[in-house]
């Protein structure tokens, strides 16, 4: 009996309405924790179902955690972590609510609390790698760096790889033992070169004097792409994703995790619900594409485009369509025409220059690709690379040799830029050049097999030009 009321006077403490301890019929402090009148309809409803089934069941953990995953995947973050501490102190040994509290606490900036809640996850389960390396990173945060060693220490231990290493070098930077994160991070940047890897080598590198290396780490950094790591428990509250447009947003994420089955069920679910969006229908038509239904992709987006003749992003996917498919003609009518309706896509003259260059369109397809980087275009190494082939062709080797030369500068790991250099200066007929590129590239890890010909060939230019050569 004693137990009983020491939890229920806990479960008053965090805010709720107890003014008789033997009645579970007080415990509502929460139902009208979020005002669900001008939420998605859908979203609604599975909120108010949910805070029936607490009332009805209010020692339930279970069901407040529920509540809690369904808040913070729909981005009530405060609401979230209210149900999450509810859920953690009606089952203090479930190890996530006091996880998924800890995550928000830390997305607040609340990093005490945030340690306070992992370090009872751990307690728990000392196994799950992602909690070490969440407890490492918000440790170096704080400058804690002993613990912050500790714990990514742990996470390598149970098998983390280059995630634990990055964390173990940043500590050993830190405390300038830049020695020990060369140590560290060596073997990573063989086995999985990261540019994070190379950022931290470039540190500990040119802090002890090796600038050679440093030079060849830096450039091999430049991409900013950050180190994840795999995490399957936060998926978990994925399935409580509610509301059109959320979903439509967590299909995106399906997609850009490489899950096309599951967005496609996704997306087709939603098709009951709006058929004619504009988002629904150009994500079906990836996922459609992807999935290897190429057909499907293209009867939607001629839907899309009979529906909304003015989208021009459905010309550009269907136009793209065409292009892979061999259709040049199709495409770049339907390219051209998404040009006109806006005239600021670097995609779409991207897409453009592409099928101009397929038909020898040259001057046409120079002008798409300056178009889509003046525009924005993500990639301009890769279209540095596209005019440089041009160039190439036409043996306007001064021009070709610029614009490779941006292709390496821009992206270090560019095989194809090192090589079309190489032949560049070597039709150039600067072959000290091309040794030095060759040279460079080599440094830079690409494949040596690729760089053989290039190296080929400037052997024999150099004994064509050499009299006394056998």
């Amino acid at each position: 009996m004693f137990a009983r009321i020491m939890l229920l006077w806990l479960l008053c403490a965090i805010g709720w309405s107890c003014s008789n301890p033997n009645d579970e019929s007080d415990l509502i402090g929460f139902a009208h924790v979020l005002d669900t009148s001008q939420l998605d309809s859908e979203l609604s409803e599975t909120i108010i179902e949910t805070i029936d089934l607490i009332e009805k069941t209010p020692y339930s953990a279970s069901l407040r955690g529920r509540l809690g995953m369904i808040y913070e995947v729909n981005h009530f973050l405060e609401e979230a972590r209210i149900m999450y501490e509810q859920a953690s102190t009606l089952d203090p040994r479930e190890f996530a609510w006091w996880y998924f509290g800890a995550l928000i606490d830390q997305q607040k900036g609340d990093i005490d609390r945030a340690l306070e809640k992992i370090d009872q996850a751990i307690d728990i389960d000392h196994g799950y790698v992602p909690v070490h390396l969440h407890r490492g990173n918000w440790l170096l945060q704080q400058d804690r760096l002993s613990e912050a060693l500790e714990a990514f220490g742990d996470a390598a231990a149970l098998g983390a790889g280059s995630p634990a290493a990055v964390g173990i070098a940043q500590v050993h930077i830190r405390r300038e033992e830049f020695e020990e994160a060369v140590d560290v991070l060596v073997p990573y940047s063989e086995s999985l070169p990261h540019p994070q890897i190379w950022r931290l080598l470039a540190i500990a590198y040119g802090r002890l004097g090796m600038e050679s290396e440093a030079e060849v780490a830096r450039a091999l950094s430049k991409e900013t792409t950050p180190l994840h790591w795999l995490d399957p428990l936060r998926q978990r509250p994925n399935r409580y994703v509610r509301g059109f447009g959320r979903r439509i947003v967590f299909a995106q994420s399906l997609l850009r995790a490489d899950r096309y089955n599951d967005a496609l069920r996704e997306l087709e679910r939603l098709l009951d619900i709006e058929p004619n969006d504009e988002a629904l229908i150009s994500n079906l038509a990836v996922v459609y594409e992807k999935t290897q239904q190429p057909e499907k992709a293209k009867e939607i987006l001629e839907r899309g485009i009979d529906l909304m003749p003015e989208q021009f992003r459905f010309y550009v996917q269907l136009g793209d369509l065409m292009y892979r498919g061999g259709h040049s003609e199709d495409a770049l009518a339907l390219l051209t025409q998404s040009t006109k309706i806006n005239e600021r896509n670097p995609g779409a003259y991207e897409r453009l220059g592409s099928v101009l260059m397929r038909l020898q369109r040259f001057d046409e397809a120079i002008a798409a690709f300056h178009n889509a980087i003046d525009f924005g275009y993500s990639d301009v190494a890769e279209i540095r690379l596209r005019i440089g082939t041009i160039y190439g062709y036409r043996e306007q080797w001064l021009e070709a040799v610029s614009e490779f030369s941006q292709v390496v500068e821009l992206d270090p790991g560019n095989a194809n830029g090192h090589v079309y250099l190489a032949h560049a200066l070597i039709e150039k007929g600067e072959l000290d050049q091309a040794e030095a590129a060759l040279k460079w590239a080599r440094r830079l890890r690409v494949n040596p097999e690729l760089l053989q010909p290039p190296s080929l060939l400037i052997e024999e230019r150099r004994n064509q030009t050499d009299p006394n050569s056998p």
